[in-house]
């Protein structure tokens, strides 16, 4: 059905319709699709490939973007994921699961569904990103894996193969983080939203860009840390569920670009990070007495220049600090088979 316009054209029924409502109600259908629509999760789908059907991996190693993430201006576009494996002497050696965002719930969980299956890795390398325990990464409504966590619960208490809806986070979620108090030592921003208000600005003056860079460094990395965190929980339980299968854990802290931190805010940057480094490290250490989980503190291991660029404010690597970090795991790996 069409109507003719004042101009003798025709027009859709939508130009009877206003804008405004036109775009509520667009966003109702995506609302509804979403709830409707289910997709494969396909770490899932990878993991039960390689554990229920395959050869199973000797090594599981999990990951966020630092895995992903090769820089530019790098000769070996490698992933460090793939770097690893090369060192340890092939892929079927390594299965790399990872994803921009993932954290301590996802692996807990990823685990709980690996246990299930036919075969289980001898060893899981499980980085903890200092950052994802804070609330710039923590609380972000796009980075909970809701969806996804639900799916590995259910594999693990049922199996099949559960599918995920893709579910984007509406604007009271995002109210409600920007809204979230937040406590950086060297920062007097009260919310997150003061926070993501500065970073998405572009300042041109010098003395602007390294208040930005001081206040990004404050918001990943200067908030303390403490025991009762739930990703802390989340890494105890990992841990846990793991050692009582028998199946070793390599942690260690992701490298932060700590030279970086302390250039822009000062030496507060250092001990803080450190600080809470070693709160990680006393959830860890817990598992010592079963020799089957051990622990290593990269935080402020790598220099500025091993990471994309000088003042990188992520952890991602370059390709030497990929090299140097990817030799490291696979030299721990080999020495746990003797």
């Amino acid at each position: 059905m069409s109507v003719s316009t004042a101009q003798g054209g025709k027009a859709g029924l939508k130009h009877l319709v206003p804008a405004p409502l036109r775009m509520r109600l667009g966003g109702l259908r995506t609302r509804i699709r979403e709830q409707l629509e289910r997709y494969p999760f396909p770490h899932l789908e990878r993991l039960i490939e390689e554990y229920d059907r395959g050869s199973a991996a000797e090594v599981l190693y999990f990951g966020d973007s630092v895995v992903e993430r090769v820089s530019r201006d790098d000769r070996d576009s490698r992933t460090l994921g793939e770097m690893t494996a090369a060192a340890l002497a092939g892929r079927k050696c390594v299965l790399c699961l990872s994803h921009s965002a993932f954290h301590m719930g996802v692996f807990r969980h990823l685990c709980g569904a690996v246990l299930r299956m036919r075969r289980q890795p001898k060893m899981v390398v499980l980085p903890v990103n200092l950052r994802s325990l804070s609330p710039q990464w923590d609380l972000n409504p796009e980075w909970q894996f809701d969806e996804e966590i639900a799916a590995l619960k259910r594999y693990a208490a049922a199996g099949g193969a559960p599918r995920i809806r893709r579910i984007t986070p509406g604007p009271k979620a995002f109210r409600e983080f920007y809204d979230t108090p937040i406590r950086a030592r060297g920062s007097d921003f009260k919310t997150v939203g003061e926070f993501r208000r500065l970073i998405a600005e572009k300042p041109e003056a010098a003395e602007e860009r390294r208040l930005r860079s001081s206040q990004i460094f404050a918001f990943h990395y200067l908030c303390a840390i403490g025991r009762d965190h739930r990703r802390l929980s989340q890494l105890d339980e990992t841990l846990r569920v793991l050692s009582e299968r028998g199946v070793r854990v390599l942690a260690y802290s992701t490298p932060v670009n700590y030279e970086a931190g302390v250039r822009f805010c000062g030496p507060v940057f250092e001990s803080t990070v450190r600080e809470n480094a070693e709160t990680v490290a006393g959830v860890v250490n817990r598992y010592a007495d079963t020799r089957l989980v051990s622990w290593s503190d990269w935080t402020c291991s790598l220099s500025s220049r091993r990471f994309f660029h000088d003042d990188c404010a992520t952890e991602h690597l370059n390709e030497n600090g990929r090299r140097e970090l990817a030799d490291w795991i696979a030299g721990e790996v080999r020495a746990s088979r003797e």
